[in-house]
């Protein structure tokens, strides 16, 4: 050891366990909340072997030494490494270590000071502090953490440390792999065609090959081959345990389907475009209400890409400063909060981060940008246009705060489903009452007075149901422009996204500040605006953040016309279910998206 080391840095791991033969199924149960070691095996010499070969591969000329407790060992262990193995009944563990701090390290070791706390979603269990501590580096590694509700929670923040035992452990800037199968089972599984007939033909051979024993890693990558020149491309999403049946499925329902003239799916999101839209046409980001935000939204999605978790982790720098950026965080990890700076900030965060992972996928495709009502805030951020933190959106949101109405006797909203032009012709004999949103051609929102909202209603004949929140925006009652200080400076150059604004609902040509701004003294048209990026030749639309409804909306608006709207999560739906099925739709339309990553796969080590 050179004289001195006080920091010890993880370049591997092994684990050979009751219940967890490799690294990569312990991890995998440690990110679903069943990672603890229950049974014995049979050959403990053997588990350490086994251990050891995954922590370093060939373990020829590594000094492997036993221990019990990790921190009495790092004083053995020289300037080339060791491994360290701890064995038992349960099995065996294995880390190896090297002197020093490296950045391509797993986690950082060293001496918990005297009196630190131990992390209590890592205390030690079956196998003692070595095991505790492997998992403990897998966590910091993976950016999650055990929940108490069961699971895991999303681990954020620049600064993340661990104390297990009498070892104090730190995250490295290691960047971690998006790993999509490490996160969840589903794949994607493409199969193309010249015509129905052919995919109907093609999918009986796959299902048959697959019932026979054929290797579905092989058949998928090889079909994978076949997807840029292929007229006809069915996806399928499918999990090891529903491959067979998923492929059934396709195989006795799409040939009529897809023959019949309509796009063919099923209840698991697989998908064959019958029409498909191809690589040339634009992908417009639509980012829904800056409210939209909830407990643990995005979190699988963040786990499916994990290189995208860094670039959250700036964000906590401030969050001892900024309680609401704190509780922000929070509801990423799945803490919900009823403030709705954070929950504003939270939905910022996450529309950053898609954004983000969908130009990675879609390279060099053609974007643009629009936003529902506050959602204009988080698509300025998310473009380049603007790079606000907690104090700046505060002082925004306790404007907005300020023209909540305090009295719902006095002031609600209600979703009517009606025409625009129908609310329109009656308002002058409702005093009072304000068109503030148009979300699809026949259903609108409106604002004022709660009797006389209904009786407008009532008097349409049309179904229509009170608003949980209202507020006065979008109507010439909200003084937007005391959030102007909000939008100091210059607009940044973007990343060179075109954007469309609610306002004027076309392509923004200046600054962003007035658009915004006076778009919320006014009403949102949002088929208008819409059709705007239609025209413009923009076909995908993707809803990025949490919700689904403006996605809806799209397709009501959009409906007969050629085009794909769809959200990358759900509420409600598992994350990496949801983007799935949009992977899925990509694909079949033959969008310029890389399917490799989603493709099966047999599991690898972490």
């Amino acid at each position: 050891m050179t004289p001195g080391t006080a920091r010890w840095s993880v370049l591997g791991l092994g684990v050979h366990t009751a219940g967890f033969a490799a690294l990569d199924a312990f991890e995998h149960a440690l990110s679903e909340g069943t990672a603890d070691i229950v049974g014995t095996v049979d050959d403990r010499d053997k588990a350490g072997v086994l251990a050891v070969e995954q922590a370093v591969g060939d373990a020829t000329g590594v000094p492997v030494i036993p221990v019990d407790r990790v921190i009495a060992a790092l004083d053995r262990v020289r300037d080339d490494g060791a491994v360290l193995c701890a064995s038992g009944d349960f099995g065996a563990v294995a880390l190896h270590v090297a002197p020093g701090a490296r950045p391509d390290a797993y986690a950082i070791l060293e001496a918990a000071p005297t009196g630190a706390a131990a992390t209590p979603e890592l205390s030690a269990g079956v196998g003692g502090e070595p095991v505790a501590v492997v998992r403990a580096v897998l966590c910091l590694h993976h950016h999650h953490l055990p929940s108490a509700r069961g699971g895991m929670r999303l681990w954020i923040g620049s600064r993340r440390t661990a104390v297990v035992g009498d070892v104090l452990l730190s995250a490295t800037a290691r960047p971690v792999r998006t790993s999509w199968h490490r996160a969840t089972s589903l794949a994607l599984l493409p199969v193309c065609g010249r015509d129905a007939a052919d995919l109907g033909r093609t999918l009986v051979g796959i299902r048959d090959a697959v019932a026979a024993g054929a290797d579905v890693v092989d058949l998928a990558r090889r079909r994978a081959g076949d997807l840029p020149s292929a007229r006809l491309r069915a996806v399928l999403c499918v999990t090891p345990a529903t491959v067979a049946r998923e492929l059934d499925r396709a195989a006795s329902t799409l040939p009529a389907v897809v023959g019949g003239g309509a796009d063919w799916s099923t209840p698991a999101g697989s998908f064959c475009a019958t029409a498909p839209i191809g690589p040339d046409r634009g992908v417009a980001l639509v980012y829904p209400g800056m409210f939209s935000s909830y407990a643990g939204g995005s979190r699988e999605l963040l786990r499916c890409f994990p290189d995208l978790i860094p670039g959250l982790d700036a964000v906590t720098d401030d969050s001892a400063r900024y309680r609401p950026e704190h509780e922000a965080v929070g509801l990423l990890e799945g803490e919900d909060t009823d403030d709705v700076l954070a929950r504003t900030l939270a939905a910022q965060f996450s529309g950053a981060a898609q954004t983000e992972a969908l130009r990675g996928l879609l390279p060099g495709s053609r974007f643009g940008a629009l936003g529902y009502s506050l959602g204009e805030i988080s698509m300025a951020v998310a473009t380049g246009r603007r790079s606000w933190r907690a104090p700046d959106l505060g002082q925004a949101l306790d404007v907005v705060a300020s023209y909540q109405a305090p009295d719902p006797r006095s002031w609600g909203s209600r979703v009517v489903l009606a025409t625009a032009d129908d609310v329109r012709r009656l308002l002058p004999r409702f005093a009072g009452v304000h068109l503030t949103h148009v979300n699809t051609p026949e259903e609108v929102v409106i604002a004022g007075d709660p009797r006389r909202c209904r009786a407008l209603a009532d008097e349409l004949g049309r179904p229509s149901i009170a608003t949980a929140r209202s507020h006065l925006f979008h109507t010439p009652l909200f003084d937007s422009h005391r959030m102007a200080p909000l939008f100091r400076g210059d607009d940044g150059a973007g990343w060179g996204a075109e954007v469309f604004t609610g306002l004027r609902a076309r392509l923004l040509d200046g600054p962003i500040r007035d658009d915004l701004l006076d778009g919320l003294r006014s009403t949102l048209d949002f088929p208008r605006l819409v059709r705007a990026a239609y025209v413009r030749g923009y076909r995908y639309f993707i809803e990025v953040g949490a919700g689904g409804t403006t996605s809806t909306w799209i397709a009501s608006t959009l409906r007969g016309r050629p085009h794909v709207a769809e959200s990358v999560e759900r509420r409600g739906a598992a994350g990496a279910a949801g983007a799935a099925r949009l992977f899925a739709r990509l694909i079949s339309h033959g969008a310029p998206i890389d399917p490799t990553p989603f493709l099966p796969t047999h599991r690898e080590h972490p």
